[in-house]
């Protein structure tokens, strides 16, 4: 495989198709939270400034559709992670569900939740 690529496209696509099976120590991964159209804001923020919520389309699914992404992506991810390596997943409260329920589907084991 080689190294210190940049791929600028799907993930999952990338990961199907370029990246050898079982040859990832790590993957780190922040996935889209499926939170678009809730309208939140913080104007005003005094320790980073203003910020808003992301309002993408590839950010507004079903809940169907978004447990369908995230079983292709992880799915995606499991074939490329080697057997002792590891994946932190990006998340919150929102989403935490999914991306458990389908990492305990294919057998992996939740070390730990960092908050």
């Amino acid at each position: 495989m080689k190294t210190n690529i940049i791929y600028n496209d799907d993930c999952i696509k990338i990961l199907n198709s370029k990246i050898d099976e079982k040859s990832i120590d790590l993957i780190f991964a922040d996935p889209p939270y499926n939170l678009s159209g809730n309208g939140l804001k913080w104007k005003g923020n005094k320790t980073g400034g203003d910020w808003y919520m992301v309002d993408e389309a590839w950010d507004k699914m079903t809940a169907p559709e978004f447990l369908k992404f995230t079983r292709q992506w992880i799915g995606a991810c499991d074939k490329v992670l080697k057997d002792k390596g590891s994946i932190y997943i990006a998340c919150s409260y929102h989403n935490i569900g999914e991306s458990m329920m389908v990492l305990k589907q294919l057998g992996y084991k939740i070390n730990n939740i960092i908050t």
